[in-house]
C-alpha cells in the first residue's frame, strides 16, 4: 500500500489537501516535474506534498492556487489544517519515530543555584 492509499480525507485536513493536489495535477495532465518548476521545486517534493509527507510553504501554496486557477481554496484548507486539532496525530508520530534512523532531544538545563555556605 502507498502512502497516498493512507490519506484519509474525511478525517484530516491536510490529507485533503494532499489528495486535493493530486486530483489538481493529473485533472490537468501536469507532472510533478511541471508543477514543481512553477512553484520553485522539486519533482520529489512535489509528490511528497501528495502523499503527504510534506507541506508545501505559503508562497508555494500561493503559487499553486494561480497555477489550479482555484482562487485561494488552497490558501483557506492549509490555514485550517494548520489551526485544526488533527486527531491522528500521535500514531503519525510514532510511524515517523519508527522510520526514523537518529532521534535527538534537547533541552534547556538551568544552572542550579549555588547553596549559602
Amino acid at each position: 500500500m502507498t502512502r497516498r492509499e493512507d490519506l484519509d480525507p474525511t478525517s484530516s485536513l491536510w490529507d485533503l489537501f494532499a489528495v486535493y493536489l493530486h486530483v489538481l495535477r493529473t485533472k490537468r495532465g501536469l507532472s510533478c516535474a511541471a508543477v514543481g518548476r512553477e512553484v520553485s521545486a522539486a519533482r520529489q517534493t512535489v509528490s511528497h506534498w501528495e502523499s503527504g509527507l510534506l507541506r508545501p510553504d505559503e508562497d508555494q501554496i500561493r503559487g499553486l492556487d494561480a497555477l489550479y486557477g482555484t482562487g485561494g481554496l488552497l490558501e483557506w484548507i492549509a490555514f485550517h489544517a494548520e489551526i485544526v486539532h488533527d486527531a491522528r496525530w500521535q500514531t503519525r508520530h510514532m510511524q515517523d519515530d519508527a522510520r526514523a534512523s537518529v532521534i535527538r532531544a534537547y533541552e534547556r538545563s538551568f544552572p542550579r543555584p549555588v547553596p549559602d555556605a
